[in-house]
């Protein structure tokens, strides 16, 4: 049942979905009198939709609120079956974590249940001296609706191949599963009819497609082993790094094998700290660009990046041979970074000291959210043909006025083949939707707005409102290449949701995109035109397969040789994927 839920609905649906019941029946209660008769069933909701989202994302601060309600309701006599059931399989679930020997969420910043549980088993497996073994068990258990929206989304490709009867029935199920969703809410007697039906017919449907040859076990992929996820390391280390309170690590998946790499002066506590210091200056920085207050902020980016520096990057560098800057004219080595946690606030890529002491004068750096989502990039098809389509927003209501996007616009359109731009009064969401099957290469050039602990909320502003996250993913883009994300923290997903990478970036890769390039935080008009530019450039001279990593570091350390002491302009940008 959890495949198939990943199967009709994309992660950015359930979590959305869940946020959003939260918020309504929040809102139920705040104008409710004390004696309000409604106000035991709203109670109740509220309490339901919180327990569904610990069992979605095993967040203990949901399981704590939902359980205090639950025992206010029972001191009051008005528990029904259906709360009772849902707040004793959250109690049988963290009965079994306990056992396993964790405490949910202790000790762990942004993490309960799965996550804390993963990050004491990669301790233990390391303990043992498995690297191979603590790397596999770090893979499965982090990023998990995205895993199962990325593995679900390539089991549906292949069954539309074979079968595009069958395939349909999938996709007229999720609308079925759309109209559906309420979260928190009791079904009536019809719709719990209706309900058991759609699970029969699932179930049929399911049968059906694992008799097809080379179905059997259709929706149900097999954990893979350090066999299956080397050749993820192929063109250069993945990093993947486990936090907890005990210790810390960097497990480095090579082409020859795991390279376990101890990090002790990295603490899950001072991450907390230095990641909250950390967004509290690029939002300085956002709100008050000049002045003494983004001097400050600046020189707190400054003091993140050479801390990352010291307890991270550089010993993780240094293990794996990367220890000067390559020669002019060389070839540079590559490197994924895939982060958990805070961590996924921070720019790894741009951890450093000054000149020669930074990533960026040592690897190209990428991101991948897991090995899978790596290995599912690598394997996209090169599109015969290059074409771009520019998407550009000067003005949009209730922002800051963005005059260099149209610079970016047409200075992508003058490089590559493609429709015309759509600026301003053009770019509305059903034109962008309707453009992006045709190209390969997609430039947005807009505001995005985004909310911390809304996963839901983040969106690209067009001209006639938002594209958001959910129909992002919903596209299914067989010829893309690349998406770019010339907009603000287009790579900063839910503080609630931290080790899910959940944001615009992620949805651009579900939807198709092997590459991506995102922003951290908000970043300057003229300097994003100029980031822009240099990486287009760099693209329309390579031949064969993109190369946006490469290109976009080059564009980077070009910005940052004009302005070394501001990294707060040019840190943010990160490439994602293959």
């Amino acid at each position: 049942m959890v495949a198939l839920g990943n199967a009709l609905l994309s992660p950015f649906e359930i979590l959305g979905s869940l946020e959003r019941a939260t918020r309504r029946y929040r809102a139920e209660l705040t104008g409710m009198a004390a004696q309000d008769p409604r106000r035991p069933a709203a109670r109740k909701a509220l309490a339901q939709v919180l327990f569904e989202r610990h069992q979605s994302t095993q967040d203990e601060t949901a399981y704590l609120e939902a359980a205090g309600i639950a025992r206010e309701l029972a001191a009051e006599d008005a528990l029904d079956a259906r709360l009772i059931a849902r707040w004793g399989h959250a109690v049988a679930g963290r009965i079994q974590q306990t056992a396993l020997g964790m405490t949910p969420g202790a000790g762990e910043p942004h993490a309960g249940g799965i996550a804390a549980l993963t990050a004491n088993e990669v301790v233990s497996t390391l303990l043992a001296e498995d690297a191979p073994g603590a790397l596999e068990g770090l893979e499965e258990g982090r990023a998990l609706l995205l895993s199962g929206a990325f593995n679900t989304r390539g089991e549906l490709d292949a069954l539309r191949a074979a079968d595009p009867g069958l395939a349909a029935e999938f996709t007229a199920l999720r609308e079925e599963a759309l109209a559906a969703l309420n979260p928190g809410q009791e079904a009536s007697p019809g719709e719990q009819d209706r309900f058991r039906e759609r699970m029969a017919r699932c179930a049929e449907l399911v049968e059906r497609i694992k008799a097809l040859p080379g179905f059997a076990r259709f929706l149900l992929p097999l954990p893979l082993g350090i066999a299956e996820l080397r050749p993820a390391a192929a063109e250069g280390p993945v990093v993947a790094i486990n936090v907890h309170a005990s210790r810390c690590d960097a497990l480095a998946l090579c082409a020859d094998g795991v390279v376990p790499i101890p990090l002790p002066g990295l603490s899950a506590a001072d991450l907390v700290a230095q990641a909250g210091a950390f967004e509290t200056a690029v939002g300085t920085l956002t709100s008050c660009p000049g002045g003494f207050l983004a001097e400050q902020a600046q020189h707190t980016v400054r003091d993140t990046l050479a801390w990352l520096w010291e307890v991270l990057a550089e010993p993780v560098l240094t293990r794996l041979g990367f220890t000067v800057t390559p020669a002019e004219g060389r070839d540079w080595p590559r490197l994924w970074w895939s982060p958990t946690g805070p961590l996924n606030f921070l720019p790894l890529h741009a951890a450093g000291k000054g000149a020669g002491e930074s990533v960026l004068d040592r690897v190209v750096s990428s991101y991948t959210p897991t090995l899978r989502a790596l290995l599912r990039a690598r394997s996209r098809p090169a599109p015969a043909r290059r074409t771009a389509l520019a998407v550009a927003m000067p003005q949009t209501p209730g922002q800051t006025p963005l005059p260099a996007t149209v610079r970016e616009a047409t200075a992508l359109a003058g490089r590559f083949a493609g429709p015309a731009p759509l600026i301003g009064a053009e770019a509305t969401a059903a034109a962008v939707r309707a453009a992006l099957p045709g190209v390969t290469i997609a430039h947005f050039a807009c505001h995005a707005s985004s909310d911390p602990e809304d996963v839901s909320a983040a969106r690209l502003l067009l001209h006639d409102g938002p594209l958001d996250v959910t129909e992002i993913s919903e596209l299914d883009l067989g010829s893309a290449e690349l998406a770019y994300l010339s907009a603000c923290a287009t790579a900063r997903g839910s503080l609630r949701h931290a080790n899910e990478a959940v944001h615009l970036a992620s949805a651009c890769q579900l939807a198709g995109y092997p590459q991506v390039v995102a922003t951290l935080w908000e970043v300057e008009d003229e300097v994003a035109a100029t980031v822009a530019a240099e990486f287009h450039r760099a693209v329309a001279a390579q031949r064969g397969r993109l190369d946006g990593a490469t290109a976009l570091h080059t564009a980077v350390r070009r910005v940052r040789a004009a302005a070394p002491e501001r990294p707060g302009s040019w840190a943010a940008y990160l490439h994602a994927g293959a």
